[in-house]
């Protein structure tokens, strides 16, 4: 179903959900166009072998000037595309340049010293900080962390402090919480958290409704889940709706995804003047003239007049401007979520066609959309094309074509990829490392996957990577279901080198020493001495029979 192309009132239906979505990311697109050139600068710094320091030095050096704004944003984006490392060493030069944090900078910082050093660096850096700097933000990034970590008892403490602290005013620490139950199998205890929000007068946003209708979806209440949205449909989102239609499919519900989509145009009515200025400003921002007037001409035909001067003032502005790459992008993820790969194409087409070279932002946004679409040949025509045009190699692409390949179980494909980025650039090339290293597990190749940790392990500078939670969880499951202790022990070895073992990694240790039928002596002693909280999962199993059988089979031999 092709959304932008039907009638008037569902057209502009459509137009009134994004108005929210959209505008803010248009904004910020709009506020980080000035740290491009510095953001270029250090984006490419794989290829060119140079620090963050030795790159903004060099910056300044040439008569440039850096404002705090220019590099907050630069740690924001190299922090969405994984450059945690990178990220952290531009906090450390502007602290170095004693440029001062904002608690919401020591949030960041926090969140990227977790990312890059672990749970317990993150909470060294907490506990350092000054009582000014502990405030909602950065009690809200070390719940985050503990929440990722499933820490549950800690986020739980941590959760009484902050509200003892009047720190619990918004959804997002709810939000935390809720994750955390997801990510542990508990979706039953997402809808008590629901209702203590509503109790204490805390607004639910869209990802508290998602959060809320994948728990009853997990529970397989899908009549729960269709109240849950009776209750949002007054703000209605395409997630929302989307999430609804993924819900549905995973049900086996075949019948009903598009009426969900189909709810979310009908709940846009009536119309706004808000959404017709959204739908100029898109077409303004693809330079389609032509859809500007027939937008144009049908506001006045819904209002009957156009004498507001805000709507000339829009109109005036969208005949002026010139095309944006965001709305392109923008334009390319809406129909890959809708699963419509022919106005990817006519959007990527259009895309090309309006800009004298494509740069490496919008190749990466038409990949990741091939990609989520399974369109393999596609992809592999797009990265060719990128790969023979670039002027400035980035890895990020390389992942996305790696991932894609591995999906699909090509791996000689994705093995040329990988071969070629290593020929081309100076990485890094931790995460393209594990998508093998999962790929080799999951294909019960072992010695692969153990080939490219000690690569990644070899290749790590200045703490800047430790295997994902995820990837070190795939590792110790395959040592579970072959008995494997020795195999395990050796890579919880190279985990405590990270500072990355967890609850969890323990808990999955313990399962294969159990499987095995072998001892694991002084456990309680080893969970002590690496600072593990030992959760009531991790308690239940050391107080299993089998563990306490072979607990007191030592004893006995000692």
């Amino acid at each position: 179903m092709n959304l932008w192309r039907m009638n008037a009132s569902r057209r502009i239906g459509l137009g009134g959900w994004v108005v929210r979505h959209l505008s803010t990311g248009m904004e910020l697109a709009k506020n980080q166009r000035k740290p491009e050139k510095l953001y270029q600068r250090l984006s490419a710094m794989g290829a060119t072998g140079e620090s963050v320091a030795e790159t903004l030095n060099g910056y300044i050096s040439e008569g440039n000037s850096v404002k705090k704004i220019t590099l907050g944003t630069c740690v924001k984006s190299l922090r969405k595309y994984h450059r945690f490392q990178h990220a952290i060493e531009v906090m450390e030069w502007m602290e170095l340049r004693r440029i001062m944090y904002s608690s919401v900078d020591h949030a960041l910082r926090l969140d990227l010293i977790y990312k890059t050093k672990g749970i317990s660096a993150a909470e060294d850096y907490f506990n350092g900080l000054p009582p000014v700097a502990k405030d909602p933000s950065t009690y809200g990034a070390l719940l985050n962390c503990y929440c990722k970590e499933s820490m549950e008892e800690k986020a739980l403490s941590l959760f009484k402090m902050m509200d003892e602290l009047n720190f619990v005013s918004s959804d997002l620490v709810f939000n935390n919480l809720m994750s955390l139950y997801m990510r542990m199998n508990q979706p039953e205890k997402v809808p008590p958290l629901v209702e203590e929000m509503k109790q204490r007068n805390i607004p639910l946003g869209a990802f508290t409704y998602n959060l809320w209708m994948n728990s009853y979806a997990s529970l397989n209440d899908i009549e729960e889940v269709e109240r849950v949205l009776s209750e949002d449909e007054n703000n209605p989102n395409l997630t929302t709706y989307s999430n609804l239609a993924a819900i549905y499919v995973n049900g086996g519900l075949f019948e009903k995804p598009e009426s969900a989509l189909k709810k979310l145009e009908e709940a846009m009515k009536p119309p706004k003047h808000e959404a017709y200025h959204f739908l100029i400003g898109l077409y303004a921002g693809t330079n389609n003239s032509g859809e500007i007037n027939w937008v144009m001409n049908s506001l006045k035909s819904v209002f009957g007049t156009t004498n507001n001067m805000s709507n000339l003032l829009v109109m005036l502005q969208a005949l002026r401007k010139p095309p944006k790459r965001e709305t392109y992008h923008f334009l390319i993820n809406f129909y890959a979520v809708t699963n419509n790969l022919g106005e990817v194409n006519r959007v990527w087409n259009s895309l090309k066609s309006a800009f004298q070279t494509t740069n490496n932002m919008s190749y990466l946004v038409m990949l990741q959309a091939l990609r989520k679409l399974k369109d393999v040949d596609g992809l592999t025509n797009c990265y060719k094309e990128w790969e023979s045009s670039c002027s400035s190699y980035d890895v990020s692409l390389a992942n996305v074509a790696i991932s894609a390949y591995l999906s699909q179980d090509m791996y000689k494909e994705a093995a040329l990829i990988f071969d070629d980025a290593i020929k081309r650039c100076k990485g890094p090339f931790f995460l393209a490392r594990e998508m093998f290293m999962v790929y080799f597990l999951k294909t019960r190749q072992v010695d692969w996957a153990l080939s490219h940790l000690k690569a990644a392990v070899s290749e790590v500078e200045d703490d800047e990577w430790r295997p994902a939670p995820e990837t070190a969880t795939a590792f110790l499951e395959y040592f579970e279901g072959e008995k494997d202790v020795d195999g395990a022990e050796e890579f919880c070895r190279v985990l405590k080198t990270f500072n990355c073992l967890t609850s969890n990694i323990y808990h999955l240790l313990l399962k294969t020493y159990i499987g095995a039928g072998e001892l694991a002596p002084e456990m309680r002693q080893r969970l002590k001495e690496d600072h593990i909280e030992i959760s009531v999962v991790l308690e239940n199993l050391l107080e299993s029979p089998n563990f306490s059988l072979l607990e007191r089979s030592v004893d006995q031999m000692g």
